[in-house]
């Protein structure tokens, strides 16, 4: 389990990115990039996809401490950024909680009668 701030450095290491190079793709100041990394600063969904995008990881995987894959949940990028142009950043959060509770709901296993009762 890594923290945000450790998932971006590395991520921006892999790609020899400087901290500015970085604010300059994701359209923050360099100064934003060192608080995301040194001081635990949590940027705002917006930035935090674009940080994704620009990362090559999934947006989940940097606003999630417990997922350890950097491709977890890629396939829910397209859509979020769809539903975050469409209907704004509340739409996107909602159409994530939909994704994350159906995703459970075809994911395998037996349910028991009494719960589908």
């Amino acid at each position: 389990m890594k923290p945000l701030s450790e998932k971006i450095q590395e991520a921006r290491n892999l790609l020899k990115l400087s901290r500015k190079e970085l604010g300059d793709l994701a359209g923050v100041s360099d100064r934003s990039i060192y608080a995301y990394e040194m001081m635990a600063v949590r940027p705002r969904k917006t930035v935090l996809r674009k940080l994704a995008d620009i990362l090559h990881v999934s947006p989940l995987y940097l606003d999630d401490d417990q997922v350890d894959d950097p491709m977890y949940g890629i396939e829910r990028k397209e859509y979020l950024a769809d539903a975050a142009a469409r209907y704004g950043e509340k739409g996107a959060k909602e159409l994530d909680l939909i994704l994350s509770v159906t995703t459970s709901l075809f994911a395998g296993g037996e349910v028991p009668q009494e719960d589908k009762d």
